[in-house]
C-alpha cells in the first residue's frame, strides 16, 4: 500500500516545469552564496536530475560545457564531447526531461537556471566535495550503457 502511494505521488513530477524561463528558484534567493547550504542545495538539485536522466556519465561534461558557454547548440555540444550530433541531441533531450537544462528561443540549450552554473566553478564546488561535476572529465572516462 505504501509503495503504491509513493508511485502515485512521483516526487519529481513537475521538477522541470518550475522556473522555466531560467530564473533562479526562490530557494537560492533566500540562501547566501557563501554558505555551504547554498552549494549543497545546488548539488542536490543536480544529482536528483542526473538520477532521473539517462546517460549519467556524460552529463557532468555536458553541464560543464553549458556552464562555460551559457547556451549551447547540439552541434557545438557534439564537438565539445566528441560525439555525433544525434548523440548530443539525445543528451540534451534527456537533460531537459530531467529538469537539468532548458531550451532557449534560438534553438540552443542552457542550464535550467543561472545558479546551476556555479556548480561547475571548481574553486567553490570542489571545496565542498571532490565529486562535484566540474565538466572536466576525459572523453575516454565515459562508458554508456543506454
Amino acid at each position: 500500500m505504501v509503495l503504491e502511494a509513493v508511485r502515485q505521488e512521483n516526487l519529481l513530477a513537475g521538477w522541470a516545469e518550475i522556473e522555466t524561463e531560467g530564473e533562479v528558484p526562490p530557494l537560492y534567493r533566500r540562501l547566501n552564496r557563501g554558505e555551504a547550504s547554498y552549494y549543497l542545495h545546488l548539488r542536490l538539485e543536480w544529482e536528483t536530475g542526473v538520477a532521473r536522466a539517462r546517460a549519467t556519465s556524460v552529463l557532468p561534461e555536458a553541464g560543464g560545457l553549458m556552464a562555460r558557454e551559457g547556451e549551447i547548440r547540439p552541434a557545438a555540444l557534439a564537438r565539445g564531447l566528441g560525439v555525433t550530433s544525434g548523440a548530443a541531441r539525445s543528451y540534451l533531450v534527456w537533460m531537459e526531461e530531467a529538469g537539468l537544462c532548458r531550451r532557449v528561443p534560438n534553438g540552443a540549450y542552457a542550464l535550467r537556471h543561472a545558479a546551476l552554473r556555479e556548480l561547475f566553478v571548481p574553486q567553490k564546488a570542489l571545496a565542498l566535495d571532490n565529486n562535484v561535476p566540474t565538466g572536466r572529465r576525459k572523453k575516454s572516462d565515459w562508458v554508456e550503457t543506454d
